[in-house]
């Protein structure tokens, strides 16, 4: 009866009545090696990390997940509705320069004409706001930026440092019958609620927090994920349309003897128009053609950004209903009754589960870096040093630039093969044959 009391009284100690002679063959729950001196200490020693760092430091690296998540958000929306929806009187500082956002680079729209003084500043990659301005001290923006975040998301989660605790019990062992051994009581360490993680103060702050830091940033991010979505298909639109609109006859070098030869894709068609004889029109085609590529950049930027928050969402909502106070208030909402968290096996099920779906989430990041970025695979291939900078001369590309052959410097992590276009030319320099001339 005295067994049966303790057992009720701690869940956690297993006493059975067995013989003496079973006693090593009996499972308990865990391995031989758990009953060492050396694995206790370990254990007593991941207690504290737990309590004191591992649980506040989690909390806080989630918040600065959601937060720069929605940053990124907030900088791809403003820069896909500025290129849907472009405006010819907003001037931005970028690089100590006026950059307007009426340049033609930083819109789609094929009725958007620019002025002379809407010229874009050297370096620059996309002329929309300061959040998107890439200039020459772009790293040490985002250094800075990230290093605000990561402190106001760690002051933010202050409270937490403070309401758990390493604590102390003491277990009777039960007496076993067959051999008469009086009841011993041993000494448990674990990690406990404190004064402080029971008060009113700490349940309203957690609330709030899951309100503000949890809630309202993952609705705002399928919010922003509908509207790039949108953004998106708007975009696709326009290029088709562009793609049917019937490419003009006068502009020299086309010719509508045989339309038949003539390409639709647009690109192809600026491509030609930079052929053409007459200097004014290939400027504009060249103009044109590098409005196209950062167009599509852009596009490319956006659908990683698209996926990347799905992934996000996908691994930090089941995340936040694993929070204990969340996990209490739906019990409660679905009518069962409130128990110790710590003997719950299906809450720590949950647990594990969303633990694995967050990890499954987070690797698949990089993935997607990996395979949908170019930008990112080039930076990765130059800091990890691959063997392909060690490639032979014969490799490097030799560009003609007003009929003189001239052999670019070998540039780490763009190398380029003879059979490539001229895109190694330096901007403003670039020649392409002329159209039905010698190649």
């Amino acid at each position: 009866m005295r067994a049966k009391k303790t057992d009720d009284k701690d869940p956690f100690v297993k006493t059975r009545k067995i013989p003496p002679a079973d006693f090593e063959i009996e499972c308990k729950g865990f391995l031989e090696a758990c009953l060492s001196p050396d694995f206790k200490r370990f254990r007593l020693l991941l207690s504290y990390y737990t309590a004191y760092f591992q649980f506040p430091m989690t909390n806080a690296s989630e918040t600065a997940s959601i937060l720069l998540t929605t940053l990124l958000s907030v900088e791809r929306y403003m820069t896909m509705h500025n290129i849907s929806y472009p405006s010819k009187n907003k001037a931005y500082s970028c690089c100590g320069k006026k950059v307007h956002s009426a340049d033609s680079e930083a819109t789609d729209d094929p009725d958007f004409n620019t002025t002379t003084n809407c010229k874009d500043c050297e370096g620059l990659r996309v002329v929309l706001v300061p959040l998107t301005c890439v200039c020459s001290g772009v790293r040490n923006n985002v250094t800075l930026a990230i290093t605000k975040v990561a402190f106001l998301s760690i002051a933010l989660n202050i409270p937490l440092f403070f309401s758990q605790q390493v604590i102390t019990r003491e277990v009777e062992v039960a007496t076993d019958a067959r051999t008469g051994a009086p009841a011993q009581t041993t000494l448990k360490w674990g990690v406990g609620v404190t004064a402080f993680g029971n008060s009113r103060f700490y349940s309203i702050y957690t609330w709030s927090r899951t309100v503000f830091l949890q809630i309202l940033p993952f609705i705002y991010l399928c919010l922003i994920n509908f509207y790039l979505f949108k953004f998106i298909r708007m975009a696709n639109a326009r290029w088709k349309s562009k793609l049917q609109a019937p490419i003009p006859a006068n502009l020299g070098g086309a010719s509508l003897a045989a339309p038949e030869q003539l390409t639709m894709d647009r690109e192809s068609s600026n491509v030609n128009l930079a052929n053409c004889t007459n200097p004014i029109t290939g400027n504009i085609a060249t103009a044109n053609l590098r409005n196209i590529r950062r167009q599509n950049a852009q596009r490319k930027l956006t659908v990683l950004l698209i996926a990347i928050v799905a992934l996000f969402l996908a691994g930090q909502i089941p995340q936040a209903f694993a929070f204990a106070a969340i996990y209490q208030a739906l019990l409660k909402m679905l009518g069962a009754e409130s128990r110790k968290l710590a003997c719950s096996p299906s809450y720590r099920l949950y647990r594990v589960s969303t633990n694995c779906i967050c990890l499954l989430t987070y690797s698949a990041n990089f993935i997607l870096y990996a395979t949908l970025n170019a930008h990112f695979k080039r930076e990765l291939a130059r800091c990890c040093r691959v063997n392909e900078c060690k490639r032979k001369p014969r490799n490097l590309v030799s560009c003609v630039d007003g009929g003189a052959d001239e052999e670019q410097p070998f540039v780490r992590g763009k190398i380029r093969r003879a059979a490539a276009s001229t895109d190694c030319v330096p901007r403003g320099r670039q020649q392409p044959p002329l159209i039905g001339g010698p190649v």
